[in-house]
């Protein structure tokens, strides 16, 4: 997946999250994400929040625009804010996954039998809540914020302060699932149950551009 930077084939696969999340905790059983997994919404934010520009930035993502091509961003919901996220994470997870060879040795088996019983992801269910308990922040703003968990039956959910939390969620979501060798077996993830909290560190994001050493 492109979110995976070369430096996680240097670490161990249970690691290979970026960034790491502050808290993660796994169990080594296979759970498969469903080809037609259905995401749940359930939000009790204001919808009148101004979202354009989260909007723009996903569009971005998701569909380029052509060169000088430009459009009008309108009122935007969270619920078609997370879904087109949504759509995303299922391209990258179920189109373009990757079989983590490299994780391990060479012609090591790590990938689970595709003959046992599966169990499936079928709906990802997103709880939108400013006053959900998402762990301890340095940051009195919880909007970035967000937990992940899964269960060994294919229970999945997210819960956010935001939509800007459920964005980073699924971004996070995507890297726990690799695409089996054989590509009828669809993509899995080897670390249910699991459990995920993080939040952003530094209240402030900030870029140095040094242009004295062209």
């Amino acid at each position: 997946m492109r979110a995976l930077p070369w430096y996680c084939t240097l670490v161990s696969s249970s690691f290979a999250l970026w960034p790491q999340p502050k808290h993660f905790e796994h169990g080594s059983s296979t759970v498969w994400l469903s080809a037609d997994v259905q995401l749940v919404h359930s939000s009790r934010t204001a919808s009148n929040q101004p979202l354009g520009w989260l909007w723009t930035t996903v569009q971005q993502l998701i569909r380029p625009s052509h060169h000088g091509a430009s459009s009008t961003i309108g009122p935007v919901s969270s619920e078609i804010l997370l879904q087109s996220a949504f759509e995303r994470m299922k391209h990258n997870v179920l189109d373009q996954g990757f079989v983590p060879r490299k994780f391990h040795p060479r012609g090591a088996q790590f990938e689970p039998a595709t003959h046992n019983v599966k169990h499936y992801i079928e709906r990802l269910v997103i709880d939108e809540d400013p006053q959900n308990n998402l762990g301890s922040t340095e940051r009195h703003d919880k909007s970035e914020a967000y937990t992940i968990e899964i269960s060994e039956d294919g229970g999945a959910l997210i819960k956010i302060a935001s939509p800007l939390g459920g964005l980073h969620a699924l971004e996070t979501f995507a890297q726990l699932f690799f695409a089996h060798s054989s590509p009828s077996a669809g993509s899995y993830t080897p670390y249910a149950p699991l459990s995920i909290k993080d939040s952003p560190v530094f209240e402030h994001r900030g870029l140095n551009l040094d242009i004295s050493r062209n």
